[in-house]
């Protein structure tokens, strides 16, 4: 039997890891065969998570657990994603991802597409399955021996990202809606959620970090991450404000373009488009003001400023950190 941990660099996947490693118990419960470590580069992590996943690499190597470290040149991200991750699609579509663009593609095609190709390639390599078509490897390796666990770091109080019931109604509901999954997923992929399983939260997540002796790592999350709360965005912007920079000019160049009619009437299907002078239209969506103006990225950092002024330099930028710790990752994971 396989287990695959899908490693986000994170708490809650860091957490995982090292219960594996350190914790007989649960290595014998959740991963009694196979065992490796896979995550997708987005070249979009910031710098002190690209350090931790560094550090995760060798752990793992002094431990012969295979880590795969899928980065673009590999050819499992596809399209404009692999040049350059997020900017490489930016510039070459002319999209951004904040909150006045929130683009829930960028998961997919960033992390999880690549992550079961490279998946389904070395399945392939080390059984001799044929790798197409439609994950043939992997169809191939469930129906031989069983469908491969796949480790997913939600926690205590994201049942519902997981699709777990809470109550009879949330269960009635899920089976009318049914799996998204793709059926070669459905086939030969066993998602499994073993914090959930264990009742932990990302706090518990923090804790076990520690007691297992080893630094707390900061939350995981592309720097130009739609779900970034104003306190993330201001954080950004005095961490890391070459980036911020970057991921503001695209925005505000994105803002100015379909502010045009011109630019407006030609990417739109002619019954979609608005001939006046407003924004509420698509792409634009997400948070705006009551004039139906887009709330940029600069004017969240400069209102979190604002409502933060109390505070000296040193005071703000402790503040923050402190925040990012456990506040600096998707909101659905928020606690």
């Amino acid at each position: 039997m396989l287990s695959v941990l899908s490693f986000g660099g994170g708490q809650d996947s860091t957490a995982l890891l090292y219960m594996y490693l350190y914790d007989r118990a649960f290595r014998e419960r959740y991963a009694p065969g196979e065992f490796l470590v896979a995550m997708s580069d987005t070249q979009a992590e910031h710098p002190d998570t690209i350090e931790h996943v560094a550090e995760c690499r060798d752990l793992c190597e002094s431990h012969s657990i295979p880590f795969l470290w899928i980065t673009a040149d590999l050819g499992f991200h596809t399209g404009h994603w692999r040049d350059g991750g997020l900017l490489g699609q930016w510039r070459a579509t002319s999209t951004i991802t904040s909150v006045a663009f929130p683009n829930a593609s960028c998961t997919d095609s960033l992390k999880i597409a690549p992550f079961y190709k490279a998946l389904n390639h070395v399945v392939a390599c080390v059984h001799g399955y044929a790798e197409e078509p439609r994950k043939a490897a992997l169809r191939s390796y469930a129906a031989d021996h069983d469908k491969i666990n796949v480790w997913i770091g939600f926690t205590r109080g994201e049942e519902a990202r997981a699709g777990i019931a809470r109550s009879l109604q949330q269960a009635f509901d899920f089976a009318c809606i049914g799996s998204s999954d793709p059926l070669w997923m459905q086939e030969s992929i066993a998602k499994q959620y073993p914090l959930i399983d264990l009742g932990l939260d990302r706090r518990d997540c923090q804790n076990a970090i520690k007691g297992f002796g080893h630094r707390v790592p900061p939350p995981s999350q592309c720097y130009a991450c739609h779900w970034k709360s104003d306190e993330m965005v201001l954080w950004t912007k005095l961490r890391y404000p070459e980036l911020f920079n970057a991921w503001s000019t695209a925005e505000r160049q994105k803002l100015n373009d379909w502010n045009d009619e011109a630019f407006r009437r030609a990417r739109q299907k002619p019954e979609n488009f608005i001939p006046n002078g407003t924004y509420k239209n698509t792409p634009v969506g997400g948070r705006f003001h009551p004039d139906g103006r887009p709330i940029a990225l600069e004017e969240r950092a400069e209102v979190m400023q604002r409502a933060l002024g109390h505070l000296s330099a040193t005071e703000l930028l402790r503040y923050l950190d402190a925040y990012r710790m456990d506040h600096g990752h998707a909101v659905g994971s928020q606690f």
